[in-house]
Order: structure tokens, then C-alpha cells, then sequence
């Protein structure tokens, strides 16, 4: 998993979506759009971002997104 920084800008560079998207290529961006909006981030450019000047924070929101597209996978293979 790797993240990428810019100041207080993080993201996953789309790595979550990519991985959701194989499996459900038409569900993935709305997926991706509420597990970002429960874990209080953005959905921009099939990407998560997160605007934290608190690095520990904003690694850990992207953090628990991935966790819950691993989540989504696992639970919803049908």
C-alpha cells in the first residue's frame, strides 16, 4: 500500500479503486463514494484523498477506506 503525499493532501493514487473496480466495474466508483464519505474523506480522479494537517490522521483515514474495500470484496463475492 503505498500513499501519496503533497503538503496536507494525502491519497491512495487510486490504488483502492483499482482493486474494487476488477470485481465490480460498475459499482465501484459509488462504493468508493460512500466508503469515503462514512470515513469522513473525498472521492476525487478514482482516488481517496484526505486534507489533514495531522499526518498520523490522514494516513489512517486512508487506511480504514482500504480496509473497507478489502471488507466490501471479501464480504460481497457472489
Amino acid at each position: 500500500m503505498i500513499f501519496y503525499r503533497d503538503g496536507d493532501h494525502f491519497s491512495d493514487g487510486g490504488y483502492f479503486y483499482d482493486e474494487l473496480e476488477m470485481i465490480y466495474p460498475r459499482k465501484a466508483k459509488r462504493i468508493c463514494e460512500a466508503i469515503a464519505r462514512n470515513n469522513f474523506c473525498k472521492f476525487e480522479d478514482e482516488a481517496f484523498v484526505c486534507d489533514n494537517s495531522n499526518h498520523d490522521e490522514a494516513v489512517m483515514t486512508l487506511i480504514k477506506c482500504g480496509t473497507a474495500v478489502g471488507t466490501y470484496i471479501v464480504f460481497n463475492k457472489g
